[in-house]
């Protein structure tokens, strides 16, 4: 019990350790908030930006910017101050061909180019039910098999609680290391 009649030894055991787990607790949930925010991300395209396509890629959420030439785009890539470039390929039989020129990597730049293509997919979807109503053709005929997602955890209690459960071992060695044991 003479260790209870130190300041600093009273502090390190009781005291910081309720700070410190305060305080990740703090960075935890701030790093989860700001995980899922979305950032407009800048694609650069070669060319002149024009057409369904890009109107569609800046109805996205990202902002377009041109390079010029296809030496300035790949530069930016190598340099890293490009995520994702488009370069639209000349028509070929009533298709597009659009190259998405990024790094493998850097991690923005795959969820850069994932979110691109998934643009693109949506508008693929837009002409195609176009061209369906006007054909009078059925879209099940086309794609028959529709994926439902279903989140299963989602009636189950938890959220929150699971979070600070999975950190509890990381807060007792903290606790440990201030001498939260030794009282």
């Amino acid at each position: 019990m003479d260790m209870l009649r130190d300041k600093r030894v009273r502090s390190a055991a009781f005291v910081m350790p309720v700070f410190l787990i305060f305080m990740m607790l703090f960075l935890f949930g701030t790093v989860l908030a700001n995980v899922g925010k979305p950032q407009a991300t800048v694609i650069h395209f070669v060319g002149k930006a024009s057409g369904p396509i890009y109107a569609a890629i800046e109805k996205g959420g990202f902002k377009m910017k041109s390079v010029g030439e296809l030496a300035n785009a790949r530069k930016m890539l190598d340099d890293g101050s490009a995520r994702v470039v488009v370069v639209p390929q000349p028509a070929v039989g009533g298709e597009t061909t659009i190259k998405l020129l990024f790094d493998e990597s850097e991690q923005m730049s795959v969820i850069a180019k994932e979110r691109v293509m998934g643009v693109i997919g949506g508008l693929n979807q837009q002409v195609l039910a176009k061209y369906l109503a006007t054909s009078q053709v059925s879209p099940s005929t086309v794609s028959p098999y529709k994926p439902v997602p279903e989140n299963v955890r989602a009636n189950k209690p938890g959220g929150v609680s699971d979070i600070l459960v999975g950190f509890l071992p990381y807060l007792i060695v903290i606790w440990a290391f201030f001498g939260g044991m030794n009282i």
